[in-house]
Protein backbone atom coordinates (compact mmCIF):
# COMPACT_ATOMS: atom_id res chain seq x y z
CA UNK A 1 0.00 0.00 0.00
CA UNK A 2 1.20 3.07 -0.95
CA UNK A 3 1.70 5.67 1.85
CA UNK A 4 1.10 9.76 1.39
CA UNK A 5 2.91 11.43 3.75
CA UNK A 6 1.90 15.18 4.05
CA UNK A 7 5.23 16.63 4.88
CA UNK A 8 6.25 15.49 1.20
CA UNK A 9 6.79 18.63 -0.44
CA UNK A 10 4.73 18.00 -3.45
CA UNK A 11 1.95 17.54 -1.22
CA UNK A 12 2.34 20.52 0.73
CA UNK A 13 2.60 22.20 -2.54
CA UNK A 14 -0.78 20.17 -3.65
CA UNK A 15 -2.33 21.39 -0.95
CA UNK A 16 -1.16 25.05 -1.28
CA UNK A 17 -2.43 25.12 -4.57
CA UNK A 18 -5.59 24.35 -3.95
CA UNK A 19 -6.40 26.33 -1.43
CA UNK A 20 -4.74 29.33 -3.25
CA UNK A 21 -6.94 29.00 -6.12
CA UNK A 22 -10.04 28.66 -3.86
CA UNK A 23 -9.22 31.89 -2.40
CA UNK A 24 -8.68 33.45 -5.85
CA UNK A 25 -11.53 32.20 -7.44
CA UNK A 26 -13.59 35.18 -8.55
CA UNK A 27 -16.67 33.60 -8.64
CA UNK A 28 -16.12 33.75 -4.37
CA UNK A 29 -18.45 35.79 -2.73
CA UNK A 30 -17.47 34.69 1.13
CA UNK A 31 -14.78 36.88 2.26
CA UNK A 32 -11.95 38.86 0.61
CA UNK A 33 -8.37 39.28 2.36
CA UNK A 34 -6.43 42.50 1.14
CA UNK A 35 -2.82 44.16 2.56
CA UNK A 36 -4.61 46.10 4.91
CA UNK A 37 -7.77 44.18 6.15
CA UNK A 38 -9.55 41.10 5.42
CA UNK A 39 -13.61 40.77 5.29
CA UNK A 40 -15.97 38.29 5.57
CA UNK A 41 -19.20 38.53 3.98
CA UNK A 42 -22.40 36.54 5.57
CA UNK A 43 -25.51 36.64 3.62
CA UNK A 44 -28.34 36.32 5.70
CA UNK A 45 -30.92 36.81 2.66
CA UNK A 46 -31.45 32.95 2.48
CA UNK A 47 -31.30 30.43 5.09
CA UNK A 48 -32.84 30.66 8.57
CA UNK A 49 -31.27 33.60 11.04
CA UNK A 50 -32.18 32.29 14.47
CA UNK A 51 -31.58 29.50 16.20
CA UNK A 52 -34.78 26.93 16.27
CA UNK A 53 -36.80 27.44 19.19
CA UNK A 54 -35.14 30.16 20.79
CA UNK A 55 -37.59 33.10 19.83
CA UNK A 56 -35.26 34.83 17.83
CA UNK A 57 -33.30 34.81 20.72
CA UNK A 58 -30.15 32.88 19.09
CA UNK A 59 -28.55 33.07 16.20
CA UNK A 60 -28.65 29.77 13.80
CA UNK A 61 -25.19 28.32 14.36
CA UNK A 62 -24.69 27.52 11.09
CA UNK A 63 -23.90 31.19 10.94
CA UNK A 64 -20.95 30.65 13.60
CA UNK A 65 -19.77 27.53 11.63
CA UNK A 66 -19.83 29.30 8.69
CA UNK A 67 -17.71 32.28 10.02
CA UNK A 68 -15.21 30.31 11.98
CA UNK A 69 -14.53 28.14 9.07
CA UNK A 70 -14.34 30.59 6.59
CA UNK A 71 -11.80 33.03 8.83
CA UNK A 72 -9.42 29.88 8.68
CA UNK A 73 -8.86 30.44 5.67
CA UNK A 74 -7.61 34.02 6.40
CA UNK A 75 -3.62 33.82 6.41
CA UNK A 76 -2.42 36.67 8.04
CA UNK A 77 -5.07 37.08 11.57
CA UNK A 78 -3.76 39.94 13.14
CA UNK A 79 -4.93 42.11 9.94
CA UNK A 80 -8.25 44.20 10.68
CA UNK A 81 -11.40 42.05 10.40
CA UNK A 82 -14.42 43.11 9.12
CA UNK A 83 -18.08 41.16 9.54
CA UNK A 84 -20.32 41.97 6.97
CA UNK A 85 -23.29 41.05 7.23
CA UNK A 86 -25.54 41.18 4.17
CA UNK A 87 -29.19 41.39 5.15
CA UNK A 88 -32.71 41.30 4.01
CA UNK A 89 -33.88 43.85 2.25
CA UNK A 90 -37.37 44.95 4.25
CA UNK A 91 -35.24 44.17 7.30
CA UNK A 92 -36.15 46.91 9.63
CA UNK A 93 -32.54 48.77 11.43
CA UNK A 94 -33.59 47.17 15.12
CA UNK A 95 -33.24 43.96 14.62
CA UNK A 96 -30.20 44.48 12.18
CA UNK A 97 -28.88 46.14 15.07
CA UNK A 98 -30.81 43.00 17.69
CA UNK A 99 -28.34 40.38 15.56
CA UNK A 100 -24.97 42.14 15.52
CA UNK A 101 -25.75 42.14 19.36
CA UNK A 102 -26.32 38.18 19.16
CA UNK A 103 -23.53 37.76 17.43
CA UNK A 104 -20.78 39.66 19.47
CA UNK A 105 -22.71 37.84 22.95
CA UNK A 106 -21.80 34.53 21.01
CA UNK A 107 -18.27 35.19 21.22
CA UNK A 108 -17.87 37.00 24.03
CA UNK A 109 -19.17 34.07 26.20
CA UNK A 110 -17.08 31.41 23.79
CA UNK A 111 -14.03 33.23 24.48
CA UNK A 112 -15.57 33.20 28.46
CA UNK A 113 -15.83 29.70 28.38
CA UNK A 114 -12.21 28.88 26.79
CA UNK A 115 -10.70 31.12 29.22
CA UNK A 116 -13.03 29.24 32.33
CA UNK A 117 -11.57 25.68 30.63
CA UNK A 118 -8.58 26.80 31.18
CA UNK A 119 -8.70 27.41 35.29
CA UNK A 120 -10.68 24.82 35.50
CA UNK A 121 -7.83 22.55 33.31
CA UNK A 122 -5.29 24.35 35.83
CA UNK A 123 -6.96 23.18 39.15
CA UNK A 124 -7.66 19.61 37.84
CA UNK A 125 -3.96 19.34 37.03
CA UNK A 126 -2.75 20.92 40.20
CA UNK A 127 -4.86 18.02 41.96
CA UNK A 128 -3.66 15.34 39.85
CA UNK A 129 0.27 16.54 40.30
CA UNK A 130 -0.82 16.00 44.36
CA UNK A 131 -1.74 12.87 44.00
CA UNK A 132 0.98 11.98 41.80
CA UNK A 133 3.62 12.98 44.14
CA UNK A 134 1.56 11.55 47.05
CA UNK A 135 1.78 8.36 45.63
CA UNK A 136 5.08 8.54 44.69
CA UNK A 137 6.34 9.39 48.11
CA UNK A 138 4.35 6.42 49.45
CA UNK A 139 5.70 4.20 47.44
CA UNK A 140 9.68 4.84 48.79
CA UNK A 141 7.97 5.13 52.50
CA UNK A 142 6.84 1.74 51.81
CA UNK A 143 10.03 0.70 50.44
CA UNK A 144 11.93 1.70 53.37
CA UNK A 145 9.32 -0.19 55.67
CA UNK A 146 9.20 -3.62 53.29
CA UNK A 147 12.90 -4.07 52.46
CA UNK A 148 13.96 -6.23 55.05
CA UNK A 149 10.59 -8.03 55.53
CA UNK A 150 9.17 -8.34 52.78
CA UNK A 151 11.80 -7.88 49.35
CA UNK A 152 9.07 -8.96 46.91
CA UNK A 153 6.97 -5.73 47.33
CA UNK A 154 9.85 -3.95 45.64
CA UNK A 155 8.54 -5.97 42.55
CA UNK A 156 4.92 -6.56 42.79
CA UNK A 157 3.37 -3.53 44.26
CA UNK A 158 6.01 -0.59 43.92
CA UNK A 159 6.12 -1.20 40.63
CA UNK A 160 1.69 -0.31 40.59
CA UNK A 161 1.78 2.27 42.62
CA UNK A 162 4.35 3.36 40.70
CA UNK A 163 2.44 3.74 37.32
CA UNK A 164 -0.80 5.02 39.07
CA UNK A 165 1.48 7.94 40.69
CA UNK A 166 3.00 8.64 36.63
CA UNK A 167 -0.45 8.15 35.29
CA UNK A 168 -1.36 11.10 37.33
CA UNK A 169 1.46 13.11 36.64
CA UNK A 170 1.06 12.78 32.59
CA UNK A 171 -2.39 13.92 33.29
CA UNK A 172 -1.06 16.47 34.61
CA UNK A 173 1.57 17.72 32.11
CA UNK A 174 -1.38 17.11 29.63
CA UNK A 175 -3.80 19.32 30.57
CA UNK A 176 -1.45 21.58 32.18
CA UNK A 177 0.49 21.73 28.31
CA UNK A 178 -1.34 20.54 25.89
CA UNK A 179 -5.03 21.22 26.78
CA UNK A 180 -4.34 24.73 28.23
CA UNK A 181 -2.90 25.55 24.99
CA UNK A 182 -5.91 24.36 23.09
CA UNK A 183 -8.01 26.89 25.03
CA UNK A 184 -5.73 29.49 24.64
CA UNK A 185 -6.22 29.12 20.91
CA UNK A 186 -9.40 28.75 20.94
CA UNK A 187 -9.91 32.11 23.26
CA UNK A 188 -7.51 33.99 20.79
CA UNK A 189 -9.72 33.20 17.50
CA UNK A 190 -13.09 34.03 19.86
CA UNK A 191 -11.85 37.26 20.67
CA UNK A 192 -10.50 38.09 17.41
CA UNK A 193 -13.91 37.59 16.31
CA UNK A 194 -15.57 39.52 19.10
CA UNK A 195 -13.74 42.41 17.96
CA UNK A 196 -14.35 42.28 14.48
CA UNK A 197 -15.57 45.35 13.16
CA UNK A 198 -18.91 44.65 12.08
CA UNK A 199 -20.91 46.40 8.77
CA UNK A 200 -24.28 46.32 7.87
CA UNK A 201 -25.43 46.24 4.50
Amino acid sequence: MKKYKIKNKHNLTLINNYIKEYKEDPNLKNFKETDNDSTIYVDLKKGDIYKEYSVNSLLNNGIFDFIESTFNLVDDKKKPLNIEFEFPLDMEENEKDRIIKLYKVHYANETKRAKKENTKDRIISLILLVFGFVLLGINIALKLIFKDNNPDYDTIFSEIIDIFAWVFIWECCDLLIFSTAKNNLKAAKYFRLFTANMVKN
